[in-house]
């Protein structure tokens, strides 16, 4: 009896399928992975941050509670007064630099409060004015919040960087049925997208969001300014 040999072409036809499909488990490993690694490295962001915060920190300050003690007995030698002073004023401001370094880390107000209340912030302490505006967002996971505060953050920092103080950066946050999505905006000098493919900062924003399955558009042209945004889907 004849048994049914499968056609040349079918049997091309399978093994096509069949690499297909190693190629497709292989990409979506790979992205499993690159997720893994993202969220191992904002564990350990919030862990350094943390570090500082409970170590370093507080040594300085307690250095600077002991420093105005002695020069508060220092008292029969102005000269010695006067040179504590100005070191207890060296010792404030790297404690506030500190504390700066420590928000950049991992800022507690996002853990705590959110996208909203930590772009705010960012936006206080931005080089030039910054606008930061909202309807219907709420709280979500950990890797989502901080995927788009660090590409809005890096967003704010190409626009002071490339345009000065007087550049002016609008932030518009949402919840729609695309997902949580994010607009920077700003009046700069713009551009050529193509031209800037490389850069790391691009590049990182671009990572951070399709890691976790969104989309970022990055829309700029020589003196218009540019405009980045995106949205993910809450999982």
């Amino acid at each position: 009896m004849r048994q049914n040999q499968a056609a040349p072409a079918d049997v091309g036809t399978a093994r096509d399928n069949g690499d297909r499909v190693r190629a497709g488990n292989a990409a979506l490993a790979e992205v499993g992975t690159l997720v893994r690694f993202v969220e191992a490295v904002d564990r350990q962001r919030e862990r350094l941050e943390r570090d500082i915060h409970d170590g370093v920190q507080q040594r300085l300050v307690a250095v600077r509670i002991r420093l105005a003690i002695a020069s508060e007995l220092a008292t029969g030698d102005a000269r010695l007064r006067g040179a504590l002073s100005e070191i207890g004023e060296g010792l404030d401001e790297a404690i506030d630099e500190l504390r700066e370094v420590a928000r950049g880390i991992h800022p507690q107000v996002l853990t705590d409060h959110g996208l909203v209340a930590a772009l705010a912030q960012v936006a206080r302490t931005a080089a030039g004015p910054v606008d930061v505006a909202s309807t219907g967002v709420g709280r979500y996971p950990a890797e989502l919040e901080s995927a788009i505060y660090y590409c809005c953050r890096e967003a704010i920092q190409n626009a002071s960087k490339h345009g000065g103080h007087s550049v002016r950066i609008s932030i518009f946050l949402h919840e729609d049925a695309d997902g949580v999505g994010f607009e920077v905006s700003d009046d700069g000098p713009g551009f050529e997208v193509a031209k800037a493919t490389g850069g790391r900062g691009l590049q990182h924003m671009r990572d951070r969001i399709l890691l976790l399955g969104g989309r970022l558009s990055i829309v700029s042209r020589a003196g218009v300014g540019t405009v980045v945004s995106g949205a993910i889907s809450p999982r």
